[in-house]
This record gives C-alpha cells, structure tokens and sequence, in this order.
C-alpha cells in the first residue's frame, strides 16, 4: 500500500453540495468562469473519487493532503490505479492527482503513465482496457490528456501517434464517433476538442469536407440552449471554452527561504620580510669607528631612572 507522496503542504477548505449536483456540471461553470458551486469528493469507487476531485479543485477548493493520501491508499495497487482490467481509471486518476497537486514525477504517476504507454494500440489509439483491441476515440482522448498531464511532451511519439489515430476517425461532418466508423457522437467530440486544446492544436484547422469539430458542435446546439443531457452539456461547454482536463489545478503555496549567507573564510594578512642591509651597509656598521657611535646613541637613549625619595609620613596628632 502506497504510504506518501510528492506534494506540497495544503489547506482544505471544506465545499457542500446538493447530492444532486454533477461533478460536470461544477467544471463546465468553472470553465466558463461563472459562479462555480461547491462540492464534497465522493469517494465511493475511484471514477467517483476521480471526478469530484477534479471538480473540488476547478471549483476553488484546496485538497486537504489527507484526501489525496486517501485516493492512494484506496486505489493505487499493483503499481497503477483502480482496477487491473481497467485502463480508464488510471487516465482520470493521474488527471485527479495531478489537479490536486501531486507532482509527476511521484511514483504513482510515473507508474500509471508507464501503463498507459505500454497499452497504447498499433494504430495510435488507446481503449477501456489494457485487453480490449478496439481503441476508441474518448478513451484516446483521456490518455492523450494525462499523459501530457503526467510529463509527457507533445512532440512525443505516442502523443502523436494518437493524434492521428483521432485525425484518421473524423467524419465529413467535423466530429467523431466512438468508435469508428460510425455517426459523429457530441461527447466523443466534446473530449477530443479538450484533448487537442491540450496538446496545442486548434480544433478549428481539423477541417475534414470544409467542417471542423467546433462547427459541429455549434450545430448540436438545442433550442433551449442545451447539448442533450446535462452531462452532455457539460462536456461541450468545457470543449468551446477551451478547456481541457483538468480545468483548474492546485497550485501549493511556495514557501521562500532567506538565502543563508556563507561564510567568508578570514584571510591571514602576511607581512613582508624585514629588509636586510645590503652588504656595503652592513660592513660599514661594523667598523669599529660606527660601533662606538651606535653605542653612544644607545646610552643616551636607554637612560636609568632618577631614584625618587619616599613621601615624607603624616605628622601624627594625637594618640591613637
């Protein structure tokens, strides 16, 4: 069981909700820069845990660190996350951590992206399960989202691969299908939008037929101002706001340091050498004439101390 983590300090605040409130719904007001609501992490299966947490954050929350060590414990088995048989959960899983402040280069990043890669199809896409052979469009969405999330660069060649996998599914009408081949789907084409505002593409040069995948979704547009279901909506708010997932992370406070100032060693000041007399200055001061001079200087100027007389005693008055 995974004890710790790469983080920095955090300050919960705790957020409440409605039961009925949907943790898309709560991302899609963030990305568009409304008034987001609150909302308490479900922690009850780990795509539950995932969304929340994901919403908790976009909506302004600041993960408590023991809710973070919490998913951990809970989900990270057997060097990935959630379940062997699904791949899914470690795509949303690595977005959720890495909304909530956990670094990439933490081990349970490092491990669940390693999966990912390796699960990667021959044709560039990536599905559901580490075992399933069909790749689909969300799912390559998802992964191309947290491994870019979890340090991988866009020129990577796994990231571009997907992308042309995804570029290789688009119908005549400027979305995509699930599945290809197949009639474009408005969330398949809500995740791939956020997948490429991620990845640095704009959606708008995906032109297939003169169509692109923000056309298409303008043209999925209801009468009363709705993309289907509210989950739906959601998805393609988030797409033509121009967000990916996640859509806001946490940022932990840096915490500076005075610089310690170093010791600057002390110097030991070395003095030159008394200068020694040439030798025609010295076989000059030893001439009998110069020695007897030199004495005479030195006499007057070493002379003996006057003897001074005792200060004469008190007159005594009196007896004592």
């Amino acid at each position: 069981m995974r004890k710790s983590f790469i983080i920095a300090s955090f300050v919960f605040l705790p957020l409440f909700v409605s039961a009925s409130e949907s943790p898309w719904t709560v991302m899609a007001d963030a990305a568009r820069g409304g008034v987001t609501s609150a909302i308490t992490i479900d922690q009850s299966s780990v795509f539950s845990f995932s969304t929340s947490l994901l919403a908790f954050v976009a909506a302004g929350g600041s993960p408590d660190s023991a809710i973070v060590q919490s998913f951990i414990d809970k989900y990270y088995t057997n060097n990935q996350i959630g379940n062997l048989e699904y791949l899914n959960d470690d795509f949303w899983g690595i977005l959720a951590l890495r909304s909530a402040g956990v670094l990439a280069s933490d081990a349970v990043i490092r491990d669940a992206r390693s999966l990912i890669e390796k699960a990667q199809r021959p044709n560039g896409g990536w599905s559901w399960s580490p075992t399933y052979p069909v790749a689909d469009t969300d799912d390559t969405a998802a992964a191309i989202m947290a491994l870019l999330e979890s340090g991988a660069a866009r020129s990577d060649a796994s990231i571009q691969k997907a992308l042309g996998y995804i570029r290789s599914a688009q119908n005549i009408d400027g979305g995509f299908p699930n599945v290809p081949p197949a009639t474009s789907s408005i969330e398949s084409t809500a995740w791939v939008v956020s997948a490429l505002w991620k990845a640095g593409e704009d959606p708008k040069t995906w032109s297939k037929s003169g169509k692109d995948p923000m056309t298409y979704l303008h043209a999925q547009e209801k009468s009363d101002g709705s993309f289907g279901g509210a989950v739906s909506t959601a998805y393609v708010v988030i797409a033509l706001a121009g967000k990916s997932y996640p859509v806001r992370s946490y940022v932990p406070p840096v915490i500076l340091e005075a610089p310690q100032q170093e010791e600057v060693p002390q110097q030991k000041i070395q003095l030159p050498p008394p200068e020694q007399p040439s030798p025609v200055v010295e076989k000059v001061i030893k001439k009998p004439v110069v020695q007897k001079v030199i004495k005479k200087i030195m006499k007057k100027a070493v002379k003996k101390p006057k003897k001074t007389s005792p200060p004469p005693s008190p007159k005594r008055r009196g007896k004592i």
